[in-house]
């Protein structure tokens, strides 16, 4: 008992840095000895408020990536909410999984409230192209036959000011852009 008592007497450990253990590899009273290999005792993150997102990105979308490109994404946990972020790498060690190429995108995010955890599963949106005041329209109104002839469509066209021949002709009640 006092061989032990010295030998905790002498033991020190110390952790590189101040945080929130978020994995425990040993248990309390297991006996940890020195050897060649490193062996992970905790997992300590530093700062839970600041937080990444590492994503996987296709090789097809990797161009259209930058730096400071704004992200959005959903976890599972919290259905209803939408987190933000920006995209503040993209690594170029390319992964290759059953002939599929990605590579690492890193977005960081602001976690103030503490709501995600490490190792989270994130549903990320990279927005790389936007464009203001376009007209939105549902698909279907692009498929809309009106139910009548060509030439009512063209009186239509004229009674409103529509120069039909300059947008679109009809072809059995079709409408074909020039």
């Amino acid at each position: 008992m006092t061989v032990a008592q010295t030998n905790l007497d002498y033991t020190v450990i110390r952790a590189p840095i101040d945080g929130t253990v978020v994995a425990r590899n040993v248990d309390v009273g297991q006996t940890v000895a020195a050897s060649l290999q490193v062996l992970t005792l905790f997992t300590i993150a530093q700062d839970l408020k600041k937080m990444w997102v590492y994503a996987k990105t296709d090789e097809s979308d990797v161009g259209n990536i930058k730096i400071g490109k704004p992200v959005t994404f959903k976890v599972d946990a919290f259905p209803k909410d939408t987190f933000h972020g920006v995209v503040s790498q993209v690594r170029m060690n390319a992964t290759t999984v059953q002939s599929v190429v990605t590579y690492d995108t890193i977005i960081e995010f602001a976690n103030p409230e503490l709501k995600l955890f490490p190792g989270m599963t994130a549903y990320v949106t990279i927005a790389v192209a936007t464009v203001q005041n376009a007209l939105k329209l549902p698909n279907t109104a692009l498929r809309y036959k009106p139910p009548m002839t060509a030439e009512e469509v063209l009186v239509v066209y004229k009674q409103y000011g529509i120069d039909a021949g300059a947008v679109t002709y009809f072809d059995d009640l079709k409408v074909v852009a020039k």
